[in-house]
């Protein structure tokens, strides 16, 4: 069987942000927000990843993956739900433009409860 050995990866990344951000509250209980920002990589971010088969552990492939410092744009947008006394739940959505070498997107879901 093929199976590959792939070396330890770390990430280590640092990023600063400067934008504006809006808030309101268009139905009672519902509280939404939205964030358009400049972010910096400030410590960039290259790597090399390798791997090789088991089968000939001597033939390793590998690819650099690097980051450079640069500037980008972010949105980032979420809202806030009132389910009950106490309860809510909450999401964000966010996506990065202008950055070479691929966009970032994330979503998540979160539920806050309190006793």
């Amino acid at each position: 069987a093929l199976t590959p050995n792939v070396a330890k990866d770390t990430t280590k990344a640092s990023t600063a942000q400067f934008g504006i951000e809006g808030r309101t509250s268009f139905i009672e209980g519902v509280r939404s927000y939205a964030t358009l920002a400049a972010e910096r990589e400030l410590s960039g971010d290259s790597r090399v990843i390798r791997f090789s088969q088991t089968s000939a552990p001597t033939i390793v492939n590998q690819w650099d993956v690097s980051r450079e410092k640069e500037t980008y744009g972010r949105f980032t947008s979420g809202m806030n739900i009132d389910l009950w006394e106490g309860a809510t739940l909450n999401t964000t959505i966010s996506r990065t433009f202008g950055r070479e070498g691929g966009q970032e997107s994330g979503l998540q879901l979160g539920f806050k409860m309190g006793m």
